[in-house]
């Protein structure tokens, strides 16, 4: 069995929200995202019999001012079928609806400002879930709507929530763009993985190997109970973000915000440890690692252009290794086979520095291996963040869902993937709730994480 020794996160694996990452192709704009929905799954619901499309954009046609009201045209030819329409805009829009062949039962209009629908023959059912009601400015608070490009953990629970409320497991179609464009055609149904609930799936290359991992864990509702059953006392469990152990000593170092500090976990408080005048200040760290052969801890931050810092606890050294030239890094790992600290970007990109800082290689990695880490660089700005760990030629991917999220659905959605740098293969190979009680369990300073599935975890 091939062994993994790393640190992956603290606080439920739980990560600050990156300030300043962003993702290419992206305008540089967030809205506001819906709260929670939670729907009574619970009541026994008819049989769903049907097709369910998704359309999603997020604005008007390019060039029409913003919240300026948009027309978009949808037609259905989909002959002896019965079909439920999902229209979905951030921005706002009257749909014109034309069904050709097939029956159109229902239209669910989403988004945030308001949406409209003509055309649709009578008998149609017409709910609407976007955020302002009316032009008086009354709001719906159950509203959602979907990701253009249909990717993001907001658009998978906004699906978890159409599919709990229509009683489906899978969509039949999806269609979006940033501009709306038009008209749509639904002429028929889509074989992507994607457009069932459940997805991503815990399926990965069967060649990749099981990893173990030294994982510090966080209850991030309240105290640090988890690490307290281990550590000792509680600390604050709002401002710890990641927390490394060094070396084989009982000393662990941790970064938050724009913090580096020694965390005692005999008392369960913490000092910060700041560079000497003529160091440059630490400003939004993003990653933490052990140099295990320099006998160092390196940090990773993204304030200005970004730099790589090494502290030596035993001698209270700080050195700045290098900038990282605006290369916006979410963590970063030491590889100990080959003296190497691997950085991973939002871009899900691979960095490897040799020990002075300098680059020596990169690796873009194909989304379609890790299927689903989309979801996450897709809410960047979220809190989302990836940690990482390596045993060359294995990383090891965490995504953290951010402890401050309102939606159950974002909170409780932790990933780990592995990827096989060499062959460019890779999987996800746990989901699940951040640190549920059921897959941590105690081994001597540490705890393990393991799924219930023996063919699906990383321990």
């Amino acid at each position: 069995m091939k062994t993994l020794f790393a640190r992956l996160a603290s606080l439920a694996c739980c990560l600050f929200a990156l300030a300043g990452c962003g993702v290419d192709g992206l305008p540089p704009f967030l809205p506001p995202f819906p709260p929670p929905v939670t729907t009574d799954t619970d009541v026994d619901a008819p049989a769903f019999e049907g097709e369910v499309h998704l359309i999603a954009v997020h604005d008007g046609p390019a060039g029409v001012s913003d919240h300026e009201t948009a027309h978009v045209s949808v037609s259905i030819d989909r002959p002896e079928e019965n079909v439920t329409l999902v229209l979905s805009s951030y921005g706002p829009v009257i749909w014109t609806v034309d069904v050709v062949t097939g029956t159109l039962d229902t239209v669910v209009l989403a988004g945030y400002y308001t949406q409209e629908v003509v055309g649709l023959p009578d008998g149609v059912e017409v709910r609407e879930r976007f955020y302002y009601a009316d032009s008086s400015g009354s709001t719906n608070p159950d509203y959602f709507y979907l990701d253009h490009a249909g990717e993001g953990g907001h658009h998978r629970c906004a699906l978890e929530t159409l599919a709990a409320e229509l009683g489906v497991t899978e969509f039949s179609s999806f269609m979006g763009e940033y501009w709306a464009g038009g008209p749509y055609i639904i002429d028929g149904v889509q074989d992507d993985a994607r457009l069932a609930v459940e997805y991503p799936f815990v399926d990965f290359d069967p060649d990749l190997p099981r990893l173990e991992f030294e994982v510090t864990i966080g209850d991030v509702s309240g105290p640090l109970s988890e690490i307290a059953e281990v550590t000792g006392p509680s600390v604050d469990a709002q401002q710890l973000q990641k927390v490394v152990r060094y070396g084989d000593t009982d000393r662990y170092f941790g970064i938050s915000s724009h913090e580096f500090f020694e965390l005692d976990v005999a008392s369960g408080t913490r000092t910060e440890i700041t560079p000497p005048v003529g160091i440059e200040p630490l400003s939004w760290t993003s990653g933490i690692t052990v140099d295990t052969i320099g006998d160092r801890v390196i940090i990773s931050t993204l304030g200005g252009e970004g730099f790589l810092y090494a502290y030596e606890p035993e001698t209270d050294i700080w050195t700045v290794i290098a900038s990282l030239r605006n290369q916006d890094l979410s963590d970063i790992a030491f590889d100990r086979d080959d003296d190497l600290i691997v950085g991973i970007s939002e871009r899900l990109e691979l960095f490897a520095y040799d020990s002075t800082g300098h680059l020596v290689s990169e690796i873009r990695i194909d989304p379609e291996e890790l299927p689903g880490i989309r979801d996450a660089t897709r809410d960047h700005g979220l809190g989302h963040a990836m940690n990482i760990a390596i045993d060359h030629p294995y990383a090891a991917i965490a995504v953290t869902p951010p402890h401050h999220e309102p939606n159950d659905c974002i909170r409780d959605n932790l990933r780990f993937y592995v990827y096989d740098m060499d062959r460019d293969v890779g999987g996800l190979t746990w989901k699940g709730e951040t640190a549920p009680e059921s897959s941590c369990r105690s081994e001597g300073d540490h705890l393990q994480r393991q799924s219930a599935e023996e063919d699906a975890y990383l321990r």
